[in-house]
């Protein structure tokens, strides 16, 4: 045991990359096979290095190790951004072994999706500029080739995959000018420069750190950008859109949260204008994505609106800070916050929806039609998903700082107006979730019936596994077994510092 723990803290924070890139060494030895065997011998191995990569930097977070200041390092908030990460690239390596396991290109799918997880976690220890960008960069491009191969034969989705694409190439671009500016008039070379630097004393810095904001919001899609990401969801196929919800906007959060010093740089409460834009793009986004998914019958792209639903919160987030109305530390625990329904709610809704589509040749949310009453089991998990659903929507705003103590009557008007917006915005939420509800309940159609329509044994434990984890997780937050104080999560004895 004392050998592993000497390997695991030689590799310091890079342990977990180290560990997904000898799977990628051994899976180019199966070559481009299209036998069987091979594929599933490949999917198992990339399978077994994911677990392997959790568990190899959860006993370096839990040793305590940590690395340069200045290259890279994995403190609290790197070891729960990296096993989310590595989680959700473990459910799409199912997902794709399930749906994509005929195809002629899975081991270079495998293969793909492996090395961009690779990449994102590059990212997430990065502290170092070049390093930074560098692997922002290709990551971008990993996903981009990954959602190519994954619709090689829908030419129906070229042109928006195109479209998509080249929004991507703008990203590098921006971020390029902005490091530069940042780089070259403050000498600021890595993170953990930045402390304690003024960054405005100089005009250039702070368009620097403009444009840094103006990139994220591209990349993750937020109002007004969302225009080539729905084209893009709803001509691809419905597997490969888990490479966008589940790696793609969460790596987008993860780095709102790497950057935050840059981002959340501005002064709080001196800038109320800035607080104000970002106010009316958060409102933009809860309602419109709210209203948009009220108004179609399409249930991926209900989901992709609840998905823009969520990443909104980057946007109120930094409202709420410019606004003065809460500190830096909550801010970005309130960011990391935003991960969480992508895990206990996108997952499990996309592995249902992906099966639906593929055996009812249909995105329509009529797929649902009386599945609470043919499957009990699958019908109680999806049930209390959605009231989880609606709980993060809850827990990720800070109701207490307005409602509680009588804060409301000191908030600013811009402030009133943002939880006014939100109230209509989470009704919209409600309005959704009700509509999912009655479908599942509604009586089911003449080949939904017992013994017509049949879903798997695996998805009733797929499901029941994130409801027993949605339940467990609400238990143990109410015995007191896991607390969140400050930017410290207390998972029974184990304290993890996040920031």
């Amino acid at each position: 045991m004392e050998f592993v723990r000497t390997i695991i803290a030689t590799m310091g924070p890079f342990g977990s990359i180290a560990v997904l890139a000898v799977a990628v060494f051994f899976m180019i030895f199966f070559g481009f096979s299209v036998r069987r065997g091979v594929k599933i011998s490949a999917a198992v191995l990339a399978a077994v290095f994911h677990i392997l990569s959790i568990i190899t930097g959860f006993f370096y977070a839990r040793n305590g190790g940590s690395g340069s200041n200045l290259l890279a390092g994995q403190g609290g908030i790197e070891f729960v951004l990296s096993t989310m990460v590595i989680f959700m690239s473990l459910n799409l390596l199912l997902s794709f072994s399930m749906n994509n396991m005929d195809d002629p290109a899975f081991i270079r799918i495998l293969i793909l999706l492996v090395f961009s997880t690779i990449i994102a976690n590059v990212f997430i220890v990065s502290r170092d500029f070049i390093m930074l960008f560098a692997s922002f960069t290709l990551f971008i491009f990993m996903v981009f080739q990954l959602i190519s191969v994954l619709n090689l034969k829908n030419t129906v989705a070229c042109g928006k995959i195109n479209k998509f694409g080249v929004r991507l190439l703008a990203i590098p671009a921006f971020l390029f000018f902005a490091f530069s500016l940042i780089y070259i008039r403050a000498d600021i070379r890595n993170l953990s420069q930045v402390q304690g630097q003024d960054l405005f004393s100089n005009p250039f810095i702070v368009t620097g750190c403009i444009i840094m904001v103006i990139s994220i919001g591209l990349y993750l899609c937020l109002p007004p950008f969302q225009g080539s990401y729905l084209g893009l969801i709803k001509k691809i196929e419905g597997y490969s859109i888990g490479v966008i919800w589940l790696l793609y906007l969460p790596l987008g959060i993860a780095a709102v949260i790497k950057l935050s010093p840059f981002i959340y740089s501005l002064p709080a409460g001196r800038y109320d204008l800035a607080g104000i834009i970002f106010m009316v793009f958060a409102l933009f986004g809860f309602i419109a994505s709210g209203a948009a998914a009220s108004g179609t019958a399409s249930l991926r792209r209900i989901l992709s609106f609840m998905a823009l639903f969520y990443v909104s919160f980057i946007l109120m987030n930094l409202a709420l800070f410019y606004l003065n109305i809460v500190e830096l530390e909550l801010a970005s625990l309130l960011n990391t916050g935003v991960l969480i329904p992508f895990i206990f709610n996108f997952l499990p809704w996309y592995m249902l929806m992906v099966f639906l589509e593929k055996h009812l040749k249909s995105d329509s949310i009529g797929n649902l039609r009386g599945l609470g009453r043919t499957n009990i089991w699958i019908s109680v998990s999806l049930t209390i998903n959605l009231a989880f659903w609606l709980s993060t929507a809850y827990f990720m705003f800070p109701f207490y700082r307005f409602l509680g103590e009588g804060n409301f009557p000191a908030l600013p008007v811009a402030g009133k107006i943002l939880l006014a917006g939100y109230f209509i915005s989470v009704i919209f939420l409600g309005i959704n979730i009700a509509r999912i509800i009655r479908e599942l309940f509604k009586a089911p159609l003449q080949d939904l019936r017992p013994g017509k329509f049949f879903i798997p044994v695996f998805y009733h434990i797929y499901l029941g596994f994130f409801m027993v984890v949605i339940l467990a997780l609400l238990i143990l937050v109410l015995i007191g077994k896991i607390e969140i104080t400050g930017s410290k999560i207390i998972f029974w004895k184990m304290v993890i510092g996040l920031f």
